[in-house]
């Protein structure tokens, strides 16, 4: 699970990748590869085209029973950015309730 903010296009994001739980080894282990020298982590952001079109190649060969799940909140008010997060995490979690997943994994944030 991650997110992003567009606060100039007022837009909150959560997404979820549901993975079959014996595959996710197989799947960290994939995104682990990806990951350059002391690179600490993979960030959309920080990737040049090429890398970006590597990195999705390599998510597009994972196991095929994977599901995405996204959520978008619009009208996003910089004031209101923990309510945005909150609001679009609550609708998540249920769509993942109702899709019977059972536990969850989000990137912490660094302050």
């Amino acid at each position: 699970m991650d997110e992003s903010m567009r606060i100039h296009d007022g837009l909150y994001v959560l997404a979820a990748v549901i993975v079959p739980y014996e595959y996710a080894d197989e799947h960290r282990a994939a995104l682990r590869a990806l990951l350059l020298g002391k690179q600490p982590r993979l960030h959309w952001r920080d990737e040049r085209p090429k890398r970006r079109l590597e990195i999705t190649q390599a998510v597009a060969a994972l196991h095929p029973n994977t599901v995405i799940v996204i959520v978008i909140g619009t009208r996003l008010m910089p004031a209101k950015q923990r309510r945005a997060r909150r609001k679009c995490l609550e609708r998540l979690l249920w769509h993942l309730t109702c899709r019977d997943v059972s536990r969850v994994v989000m990137e912490a944030t660094e302050r």
